[in-house]
């Protein structure tokens, strides 16, 4: 899978714009009316604990008439840094330090991305809230006697009684 076009198309298809940032190793930049930041491609774990911030400054500087026109996005801007390489324990905790190292930008760092949903995944934090469905094995019969309005009424009657009681209501 290649990670820049498919964040791309991702980050795309939730409203952002898109556009190539003219500064190695940054693949692309994005935005929206609030929001401007780069995802960066790495090749592995180690090279984003070694230079993140040298890319986030640089994208910063680079961005620095951009964003002093625009206060909101000032406020706004986000580095992504995205790899197929997985971290090994000792370098997690340093990861999670970069995201929440809120010096300059929002930092959102990916590793061990091998599918298209581990890259939703990590680019939630930027796209619209979606409301998750959980399929589960609940007893459909005693879910729906705790949501029917008087379930004292029905905490004695088996399935088929129910199930009659409401039959009959839809008849009214």
């Amino acid at each position: 899978m290649n990670l820049s076009i498919e964040a791309r198309n991702i980050l795309e298809r939730h409203g952002y714009q898109t556009f190539n940032f003219k500064e190695e190793p940054i693949s692309f930049a994005f935005e929206d009316q609030s929001l401007l930041g780069i995802v960066c491609v790495c090749g592995n774990v180690q090279y984003i604990l070694d230079r993140w911030k040298q890319v986030q400054d640089s994208f910063l500087s680079k961005s620095a008439a951009q964003l002093s026109s625009d206060p909101i996005k000032a406020w706004n801007t986000c580095s992504v840094f995205l790899t197929e390489g997985k971290a090994l324990k000792e370098h997690h905790s340093d990861l999670t330090r970069i995201e929440e190292d809120l010096r300059g930008t929002r930092k959102i760092v990916g590793h061990g991305i091998l599918t298209r949903t581990d890259l939703e995944n990590v680019l939630m934090p930027l796209l619209p809230i979606r409301q998750k469905v959980l399929l589960t094995t609940e007893d459909y019969i005693e879910r729906l006697k705790t949501r029917i309005e008087i379930p004292e009424l029905f905490s004695e009657l088996n399935e088929k009684e129910i199930f009659q009681i409401m039959e009959r209501r839809n008849e009214d």
